[in-house]
């Protein structure tokens, strides 16, 4: 071979390993280029059930780092407003119609991608209550605050039990105390989270003590212990008065846990927001999930959620994959 001829295969050869080499850096710059997802983790148990699922969808499916920040609800949604936050699994509705209105159907800066699932919110009392001192609904805690107070939960009046005092919910209880005449007697007591939560309930239950609280579903609280809805008028907008500060009636039947998303999230990651249009799971399902990873006494160890989250990924994998378009 000439070495005029040597010269050109040589540089043929450079050129296609050049070409090569771009290629693949540039496939791996574009992998790079997935931006993190950000996820918040609130903290009670059905968010951090499902939120787990989600992460591991996202990052091991499609290929993204998921954050997941300790967020309060308020903080998450002007995080959705502004662009630092991504992904909301849980908008509890209606308890949360004023960030909804105001970020979604007022801003626009905030999508709504339909149902996580459908859930359930009542006052709740042990259900020995019923049976010991006839309190079966709202009419029949009239007279009867100095029965619920608990100590240390509140001022003195008769304790309605809440969690964290960042809650829409808590909120709004306050104006179902105020809508049912009792506030004289009664009051909304947060007690800080839905641990602390459930430790005042269960204290209360062991103790075989009268005790009237909020509970939503799902939950596990249901499959371990006896406890039953106080009676309440059932939902109408016209009694349920947010406006006038005083909610005289049930919780809208309608109500669900909302997937909602920073509106530019389908530009930034468009296979995420497909996924999330497609994303299923029924209420029974979240409440087997939260009954795994909760330290239930007599009834399940506390597992680590995000081996909860893989188990119920790998054995719902055809669900998934049509999730994801597959």
């Amino acid at each position: 071979m000439t070495k005029q001829k040597l010269m050109a295969s040589l540089s043929g050869l450079l050129a296609m390993v050049m070409i090569v080499t771009l290629l693949f850096s540039g496939a791996c710059v574009k992998e790079e280029e997935k931006p993190t997802i950000v996820l918040p983790d609130f903290g009670w148990t059905s968010a951090v059930a499902v939120d787990n699922i989600v992460k591991l969808i996202i990052e091991e499916d499609l290929g993204y780092e998921v954050d997941m920040p300790l967020l309060t609800i308020e903080a998450a949604w002007a995080g959705l407003d502004r662009g630092d936050v991504d992904i909301y699994m849980e908008n509890w509705m209606p308890n949360q119609m004023s960030y909804y209105t105001e970020y979604v159907e007022q801003k626009g800066t905030v999508e709504d991608l339909g149902t996580n699932y459908p859930t359930t919110n009542k006052w709740y009392v042990p259900s020995y209550v019923c049976d010991e001192y006839g309190i079966h609904s709202v009419d029949d805690l009239h007279g009867n605050g100095d029965l619920f107070t608990i100590e240390g939960a509140g001022t003195g009046k008769g304790d309605m039990i809440e969690g964290d005092p960042s809650w829409r919910c808590v909120e709004l209880n306050e104006m179902r105390v105020a809508g049912y005449g009792l506030d004289d007697e009664f009051e909304v007591s947060p007690v800080g989270s839905e641990w602390a939560m459930i430790a005042v309930i269960k204290k209360s239950i062991m103790q075989h003590d009268p005790i009237l609280f909020y509970m939503w579903g799902p939950h596990w609280m249901f499959g371990v212990w006896n406890v039953t809805a106080v009676e309440e008028p059932e939902y109408s907008a016209e009694l349920w008065n947010e406006e006038g500060g005083d909610i005289a009636c049930g919780w809208n039947p309608d109500s669900q846990a909302r997937i909602i998303v920073n509106g530019e999230l389908e530009d930034k990651a468009p296979d995420v927001y497909a996924f999330l249009q497609n994303w299923s799971i029924s209420m029974e399902e979240v409440s087997s999930l939260i009954v795994e990873i909760e330290e239930i006494e007599g009834v399940s160890p506390e597992r680590d959620p995000v081996d909860v989250a893989r188990e119920w990924i790998e054995e719902n994998r055809a669900a998934v994959d049509q999730m994801l378009g597959k």
